[in-house]
């Protein structure tokens, strides 16, 4: 059983990264050269506090996300509207990160996907126990027994 364990751990962890990888050492685009801008990204996204932060990383969604988040910032999710590289995803990941962490619910209109821009209305909601709310949802009801009940139900 210990040896079962063992074998397991070593293929979760076979294709880990560390933090302090160079994107660089690896091939252009390739999995480990995304895997490593990932696990600094990750690793660093304590360390952003302001936009000058995001200066010298390469893929700055994460980076901008964090801050824009941190700050209450939504300038900052416009910027990453702006980048080349930004999916739609990344883009409304970024307005509903601002919107649930500070309550803002100018942040969740700015989300173009309706699934996400519900779902952000309705964890504010919840969080603030505030039901008038849920009037920007379709699943009012149940979006208000959570208001009420300040936590998910069924």
């Amino acid at each position: 059983m210990i040896g079962l364990a063992f074998l397991a751990f070593q293929i979760l962890f076979s294709n880990y990264i560390s933090p302090d990888c160079n994107p660089m050492d690896y091939p252009y685009g390739s999995r480990e050269w995304r895997m490593c801008l990932l696990a600094r990204a990750e690793h660093a996204k304590s360390q952003y506090n302001t936009i000058s932060d995001c200066e010298d990383i390469p893929l700055k969604t994460s980076c901008y996300k964090e801050v824009a988040a941190k700050t209450n910032n939504l300038s900052l999710c416009d910027m990453v509207a702006e980048l080349d590289y930004a999916t739609d995803t990344e883009i409304n990941s970024c307005y509903e990160e601002v919107g649930i962490r500070n309550n803002n619910l100018e942040a969740c209109n700015k989300i173009f996907s309706s699934l996400e821009k519900e779902d952000c209305y309705s964890q504010i909601a919840m969080q603030t126990r505030n039901k008038t709310i849920c009037e920007y949802t379709r699943f009012k009801d149940r979006c208000i027994r959570q208001a009420e009940a300040g936590h998910p139900v069924n």
